[in-house]
């Protein structure tokens, strides 16, 4: 098993940052690290706010957007998959920008040509992980359109149940009642919603969910059991503004230092670096300037 420890953590994450800062900030060209690792394979960013495929989906939602459910429409059918190249041809499809609005689902002649839209395109699926899983063997894209129905169905409760809840942890709960909507589908759509301000009241270091990827890190770091797991991942975020600052980490103009989720996202990457690095794992995902990240063979 490839060594891992908070120290490695936190000179990843700063790494990580200061590529995104020479290579956006400072115009530099590549290499932007002498760290074979992360200059040859893809890895997100230390925050959400910088990932291309967020930049797209807030570029393309009406500002300010119409009400929460709208906001909660758009975040979770982009999340579903997260592709912007999908999204982008959807649309040249249907004759919209970004992700196609409700009302084109309550329209029955819209909704009509939305679907067959969608049966047009090549199949709904992200290299990255995976995502429409489901326990019944539904193709995968009568898994999205079940779960867009349901979205349609249910988002002015769910919209009226975010804007009420004390906390992200019950919002969570909340949005993982659309069909499939799952765990990690309903954490990126919620952070989606804060960034586009129509969650407010809810604050991203009070709470995360824990995806196997930082689960696994994060045993690996000598947590047994849950609550262990919780603790620890507070107890980084808490050190992370000194950790990262004696680093000489870049912070991006307007953002503080990485919040709760933020450091979650952040331990689930630097998981898979710890692989890519001892060569754990054959399938590894490549770096193309200006491009999604696409595994061998792939291109």
């Amino acid at each position: 098993m490839g060594e891992i420890s908070i120290s490695g953590f936190f000179d990843f994450i700063t790494t990580r940052q200061n590529i995104w800062y020479k290579r956006e900030v400072l115009k530099l060209p590549s290499p932007w690290t002498d760290d074979p690792v992360l200059s040859q394979y893809h890895f997100c960013n230390v925050y959400r706010e910088l990932d291309r495929g967020t930049q797209w989906f807030l570029r393309h939602c009406d500002d300010p957007l119409d009400s929460t459910s709208e906001g909660l429409w758009k975040a979770v059918f982009f999340r579903f998959l997260g592709l912007t190249t999908w999204f982008e041809a959807l649309g040249e499809a249907v004759g919209v920008k970004g992700v196609p609005p409700s009302w084109l689902w309550a329209d029955v002649a819209q909704c009509n040509l939305l679907v067959g839209a969608i049966h047009q395109l090549p199949k709904p699926y992200n290299p990255a992980y995976l995502l429409l899983a489901a326990p019944n063997r539904l193709p995968r894209v009568e898994r999205l359109i079940a779960g867009l129905n349901d979205l349609y169905l249910k988002k002015e409760q769910i919209a009226d149940q975010l804007a009420n809840v004390s906390d992200l942890k019950a919002a969570h709960k909340a949005i993982t009642r659309i069909r499939q909507c799952g765990p990690f589908v309903g954490m990126q759509s919620l952070r989606d919603l804060i960034l586009l301000s129509q969650l407010p009241h809810l604050n991203e270091h009070d709470w995360c969910y824990i995806g196997p990827g930082a689960r696994d890190a994060l045993q690996r770091l000598g947590c047994k059991i849950p609550k262990e797991e919780k603790e620890s991942l507070t107890n980084l975020a808490l050190a992370a503004p000194k950790e990262l600052q004696r680093r000489g980490f870049n912070r991006p103009e307007g953002l503080n230092y990485p919040n709760l989720c933020d450091i979650q996202h952040c331990l689930c990457e630097y998981g898979k670096y710890v692989k890519y690095r001892d060569n754990l794992i054959n399938r590894k995902r490549r770096y193309f300037p200006g491009g999604p990240g696409l595994y061998k063979g792939e291109r």
